[in-house]
């Protein structure tokens, strides 16, 4: 097995960025040699299994795995593991509330763990709309943790239609939720929450959607099609992963629907999908 400087496992390194947001999932084992050392950019570190120790000057801390670390840029360190211990780093633009905040401190959620556990299932099986939920979850999680306080508002603002307007547009080519949050100049993780709050689902959860409803009328449309290249075209490159998310909108597997609409009674053949047509409005 391949091993890093420190002794942990090559193989358990993840990397990946979405928006102005990076990302990285590890194992530390209990003989990590790391030592003392720092990062160039602020960040907030999630431990999935177990937990650990760490050290900030004099200051020491426990980081349990229903908690969450933020750490200044620059701020030296050293953590000790008890187990292996997987954790997931989310790596904070170097502008904004993260820059002015100096000093290292622990946050308990119990919502963080699940959480944490989005974000590294979004990394290891992405598809093309895996950047905008990743973009999102990370807006919500570091404004959670950085203001010390959930977002909270009331009704339907105007500006939200526009932003669903754009989504539903680009859902091939989506915007960020950065460039959402320019367009009706508002902060990303506030249209983020907003968004969520309003219509029962994530912007990127949206996305992925939109893209499930375009696969479902490409399968009417094209009886005879090769069902990967359908995944594909939809922005699926894994093929298993798309069956479970056909699956979970929609009770049945890609092949399963395909199957009824061949053995249904006759039909007006559908026109290539375009735009977002049939997809209902609303939570679901």
């Amino acid at each position: 097995m391949n091993t890093l400087a420190c002794g942990c496992p090559t193989s358990s390194q993840v990397s990946c960025h979405a928006g102005e947001f990076g990302f990285r999932c590890s194992v530390n084992l209990p003989s990590c040699g790391m030592g003392a050392h720092h990062h160039p950019e602020p960040r907030i570190v999630f431990p999935l299994r177990f937990g650990f120790d760490t050290r900030f000057g004099t200051r020491a801390m426990r980081v349990d795995d229903s908690a969450a670390v933020f750490r200044p840029a620059g701020e030296e360190h050293e953590d000790w593991y008890c187990s292996p211990t997987t954790c997931l780093s989310l790596l904070l633009p170097g502008d904004g509330l993260a820059a002015s905040l100096r000093e290292p401190f622990v946050m308990q959620d119990v919502s963080f763990q699940s959480l944490a556990e989005a974000l590294r299932r979004e990394i290891v099986t992405a598809d093309a709309a895996s950047p905008l939920v990743m973009e999102g979850l990370a807006l919500l999680a570091s404004s959670r943790i950085l203001h010390q306080a959930p977002l909270r508002d009331k009704g339907m603002p105007r500006w939200l239609d526009a932003v669903r307007e754009r989504v539903e547009a680009e859902y091939f080519r989506p915007p960020t939720l950065a460039e959402l949050g320019r367009m009706v100049q508002r902060d990303p993780a506030y249209v983020a929450a907003t968004f969520k709050r309003i219509y029962g689902r994530s912007v990127g959860t949206h996305v992925r959607h939109l893209r499930l409803w375009h696969a479902r009328r490409c399968l009417q449309a094209e009886p005879g099609c090769v069902l990967s290249e359908i995944a594909q075209r939809c922005g699926f490159a894994d093929q298993s992963h798309f069956n479970r998310q056909f699956r979970r909108l929609f009770a049945v597997t890609p092949l399963e629907y395909l199957r009824r609409h061949r053995a249904g009674p006759a039909r007006r053949r559908s026109p290539r999908c375009r735009g977002v047509a049939g997809y209902p409005r609303g939570g679901r």
